[in-house]
């Protein structure tokens, strides 16, 4: 069984000298600030694995460092800030010394930035040096910071192929209230950083006994120009996106090597559906198993996403002979009617590969995990985690709220629906995380009686039986794939005829496929019944 971890910064220890006019009302304590991966689509990808943490070769990457102080009592160099509220840190940090896990970060500035007694802190940031040496001005000039609006503004940016790969990365928002209850000084503040834009790979694939040829490849109507505001001004940062008014074409232009032939284009070898030929177009080698060269594009919206088509030019009839020529044959798709995606998410990776099988041209777009390497999802026992605090005969959990706390349920695996309360399902697996699920109900004529939802950023229930699968860090350091839903009763039928059952079947968007995930997550095959009246 194929096992692939994800790593993250471990809290980092800040290495500080030199003092300034310190605030009163100011702990001992200094602050700590790393960066870590967040929920998808905050992970990070197109630097290493390692992220951002140097070492050989590499460069020292940095980021920009705020914190906003808000609430506070006292004076800082004598004054007392309006409204309690100041900007208290505006600094950048560097990845300073060591390898590994042993090296350190340090605020440039030197400061011993220390705790205040009183306030709520709320830090962000973005990566202005990653490790190869590229700063944002290497993708883009005239990127500016308001602070009086607290956004982040990047121009427009025209993406080919060649645009220099600057991961461009912003954190979240991360608040820490100083006297609440739970505040503890000696804890890190890591910062989850968030990609702005997402990454794209194309792949041809033969697994026909022919010679394909590939002319021309053009990813029609999609916004390869556009511009981006971050938000800090909320609980949470937001990007926002303005698309261009033209936009260039996004088409593939093919180097001159011997595998491309003058008349007919790419050269793609024969193969078998058994031992298929891939060709990585952007890399332009033959890719290992699950290794692309993706490049970084804007995302596109739902709405942008649904006007986007591929336009294909290719050869396939036998070998090419000499005077020989071979008829041309075009395919224009349409991205929504061929794949199961509505749009193209910031701090997601996709692959578009074109299929040739019996002579015909297909096309998928296929999500792929942002780091993880490529894998096949496996069901081995030993691939699949329960929650450690339940039996262990299954890892799809349901749980049931009483007295305003959530309580699991019984061995018979069957919850009754009381007093129009969620019933909360949840379930862990090794891998891949960034991957989709999907639940589906049935039977038909009871599944109109519930809603599946989840829950938003307010804690709001908003209808939706599919996901992404997000990461969550075990005891050991070590991401996992954590899935959690809501089922609620539909309003819309108040009173129900007679009592319902509901049962549920799991599936996985793995590598652009769906996967029926019920023999090990459904063993013992979960029930909600709903009673008239609730």
């Amino acid at each position: 069984m194929k096992r692939h971890f994800i790593y993250t910064f471990a809290a980092l220890a800040l290495v500080l000298s030199c003092n300034r006019a310190e605030p009163e009302q100011q702990s001992g304590d200094l602050i700590r600030i790393g960066a870590t991966l967040a929920d998808a689509p905050a992970t990070k990808a197109f630097i290493n694995k390692n992220d951002l943490k140097g070492g050989e070769g590499k460069q020292n990457p940095e980021v920009k460092i705020y914190d906003d102080l808000t609430g506070f009592t006292g004076t800082i160099n004598g004054t007392e800030p309006e409204n309690g509220a100041v900007n208290y840190i505006d600094d950048t940090m560097v990845w300073a010394s060591g390898a590994g896990e042993s090296a350190t970060w340090n605020f440039n500035s030197g400061i011993n930035w220390r705790w205040t007694r009183s306030g709520v802190h709320h830090f962000y940031g973005w990566l202005t040096k990653d490790p190869e040496g590229l700063t944002p001005a290497d993708l883009v000039s005239g990127v500016n910071f308001t602070e009086s609006t607290k956004t982040l503004s990047v121009p427009a940016i025209t993406f080919t192929k060649d645009t220099p790969q600057f991961d461009f990365s912003y954190s979240d928002i991360v608040a820490v209230d100083v006297e609440n209850s739970g505040f503890n000084a000696a804890n890190s503040i890591n910062l989850p950083l968030k990609h702005l834009f997402t990454g794209l790979a194309i792949e041809i694939y033969n697994s026909t006994t022919d010679i394909a040829y590939v002319k021309t490849i053009e990813f029609r109507n999609v916004k390869t120009a556009k511009s981006a505001s971050v938000s800090f001004a909320g609980d949470k940062s937001k990007a926002v996106y303005t698309a261009a008014a033209t936009q260039p074409a996004l088409a593939v232009s093919w180097p001159s090597e011997a595998v491309v032939n003058a008349d007919y284009g790419r050269t793609i070898g024969a193969g078998t559906p058994d031992n298929p030929t891939r060709f990585d177009i952007l890399g332009g080698k033959v890719p290992a198993e699950g290794e692309y060269n993706y490049y970084m594009m804007w995302p596109q919206s739902k709405e942008e996403f649904a006007a986007q088509t591929v336009y294909v030019e290719y050869y396939i009839s036998g070998t090419a002979a000499e005077g020989e020529a071979l008829e041309m044959r075009t395919k224009e798709i349409s991205l929504p009617t061929a794949t199961l995606l509505e749009e193209l998410e910031a701090g997601h990776k996709y692959v578009l590969q074109l299929s040739f099988k019996e002579k015909t041209l297909n096309l998928t777009l296929k999500p792929m995990p942002w780091i993880m390497d490529y894998m096949d999802i496996d069901y081995a026992t030993s691939s699949i985690l329960a929650d450690s605090n339940k039996d262990n005969d299954g890892v799809l959990w349901l749980y049931y709220m009483e007295e305003n706390k959530w309580k699991a349920g019984t061995r018979d695996r069957q919850i009754s629906m009381k007093n129009k309360t969620p019933i909360q399902g949840r379930f862990y697996i090794l891998a891949p995380t960034s991957g989709m699920w999907q639940v589906t109900t049935f039977p038909a004529d009871a599944a109109k009686y519930f809603i599946i939802a989840q829950k938003d950023e307010h804690d709001n229930y908003v209808p939706s039986n599919s996901g992404v699968i997000d990461d969550l860090i075990d005891s050991d350091g070590v991401f996992t794939g954590y899935v959690e839903f809501y089922v609620l009763p539909n309003p819309e039928y108040p009173e129900l005829p007679a009592m319902q059952y509901l049962n549920f079947n799991i599936d996985f968007l793995i590598n652009g496929e769906w996967r029926n995930g019920n023999t090990e997550f459904n063993r013992k095959n979960w029930t909600i019944t709903r009673e008239p009246g609730n």
